[in-house]
């Protein structure tokens, strides 16, 4: 083994006794490097070589994909393409007149679908900058971006644009009638009996295409799947039915323009390239990728496709130690025994009863209950919440606002100091809010293991009433 200062972060966290099997070595490594791993999946040939939840996150419940929302707009444009109602070269301008005008420069006119694809607008910001929040967006939008020129050029020129996904979801559900979460589900993702989804919407009912798509690990693992098997199914009632157009196949991976210079490591995955809503890897590979540890890596000479849904911080770690432990191993993955859960806090139950406040959340009362305890929260919207928490183990709750709902599960323990530390682990995210509750100060306080883009609050992150329907 060469010294550990030549090697790479995921390479000093592989674990060193080769004889254990590569899932939990992979495991190992995971938790050695700080990353919180949710779910995996390894998917060749369409069909499953091993999958698995880590408690409380699961297999079948819907949690938010950040970006790799983008790679299922790209399927629906490619699905629109295919139909004739949208080209890569059909420009902006022409797919919404009605925002053309003379504060649209001669480079926004030249921008195209294609150039969306490839977050080539030539914008050199992420234009969604522009609003106030990531979901204050409408298709108003579509104007701001043309009507701020360009400083790169369009078509050569790199830059990660939420809007420039925007609009090729705008483009899909007028050309389709349907916004790009319907057209997936009726084309694609029904034929495959996937759990139900949600997408975070515009006003007017449009998804917004660049992030937002709440999708189960399985249902991510069957798309991402279905994409590596050149969007063939296999198995179920549409086995070896095209279900992704061979057009769109044959053309979502090519390199469409350089992004090395908008990444400051040339051997980073950041920085080899992107294609239509895809990131193109050091190994011939590619991959879907969402913030904080979401990924669809696919080898589509081997129709092999890893998926992982996680938190991590460090998002090239993760990549490196599948290439490093799970690729040798495909022949003789096997799912872990015993089931696999995410670590506890750590320390005593001696902690019986706490009221006070949580800064800047609301008022909260803590008491034993025999399992561990009860936490009664009155939030700032005025909302009264029972949640459970386990000493050693998770407890499952769901946390409602007039309207929506989240899924949560909590475990906790008291530390040295006499804090009850709780985590409370959001399952229709990859987060976990942290709470502390001092003994000796009725002020408790609330933070993230890592804040959802765009929201700060619980509220926030919950999902509609009835999405599932």
């Amino acid at each position: 083994m060469s010294d550990p200062i030549e090697q790479s972060p995921a390479q000093q966290h592989v674990p060193a006794i080769q004889h254990v099997p590569a899932i939990q070595q992979f495991r190992d490594a995971q938790q050695a490097a700080g990353c919180e791993l949710h779910s995996l999946t390894v998917v060749k040939d369409g069909v499953r070589l091993v999958e698995f939840g880590v408690a409380p996150w699961t297999l079948d419940r819907a949690s938010l994909v950040y970006s790799m929302s983008k790679t299922f707009t790209s399927a629906a444009f490619g699905i629109a393409r295919e139909r004739g109602l949208l080209s890569e070269d059909d420009l902006v301008i022409d797919l919404f007149p009605e925002h053309l005008d003379d504060r649209v420069g001669p480079k926004a006119r030249t921008i195209t679908l294609g150039h969306c694809l490839s977050m080539a607008s030539g914008h050199t910001f992420d234009t969604i900058e522009l609003f106030n929040g990531r979901w204050t967006l409408d298709s108003s939008g579509i104007g701001e971006f043309l009507r701020h020129e360009p400083d790169g050029t369009p078509g050569e020129t790199f830059c990660y644009n939420q809007l420039c996904t925007y609009t090729v979801a705008l483009a899909v559900a007028r050309a389709t009638g349907t916004s790009v979460h319907d057209l997936m589900r009726r084309e694609v993702l029904d034929k495959l009996d996937c759990e139900p989804s949600w997408w975070a919407s515009d006003p007017d009912g449009n998804a917004f295409g660049f992030s937002g798509n709440h999708v189960s690990p399985r249902t991510l693992a069957s798309f991402i799947g279905l994409v590596a098997n050149g969007g063939v199914a296999v198995g179920g009632a549409h086995d070896g039915e095209q279900l992704l157009p061979q057009g769109w196949i044959d053309q979502y991976a090519i390199k469409r323009v350089e992004n090395a210079a908008a990444n400051p490591s040339p051997d980073s995955d950041w920085a080899q390239g992107y294609g239509w809503q895809v990131w193109r890897g050091r190994d011939g590979g590619h991959r879907a990728d969402g913030a904080y540890g979401q990924y669809g890596l696919i080898w589509p000479d081997q129709k092999l496709a890893v998926v992982i849904t996680s938190l991590v911080g460090d998002m090239q770690v993760t990549i490196d130690q599948v290439r490093q432990i799970l690729l040798p191993a495909l022949d003789s993955l096997e799912a872990p025994e015993p089931a696999a859960i995410v670590p506890v806090p750590t320390g005593s139950a001696d902690f019986a009863a706490w009221s006070g406040t949580i800064a800047d959340r609301g008022a909260a009362r803590v008491a034993s209950d025999g399992d561990g305890w009860l936490i009664g929260w009155s939030d700032l919207d005025g909302v009264d919440h029972r949640i459970p928490v386990g000493h050693g183990h998770w407890r499952d709750s769901v946390m409602r606002w007039d309207g929506s709902s989240l899924d949560v599960s909590a475990a906790g323990a008291v530390d040295e100091s006499g804090v009850l530390r709780v985590r409370l682990a959001c399952l229709n995210t990859p987060h976990t809010a942290l709470l502390d509750f001092p003994g000796d100060t009725d002020r408790g306080s609330f933070s993230w293991n890592a804040q959802p883009l765009g929201e700060d609050t619980l509220k926030g992150i919950s999902l509609p009433d009835g999405w599932d329907r």
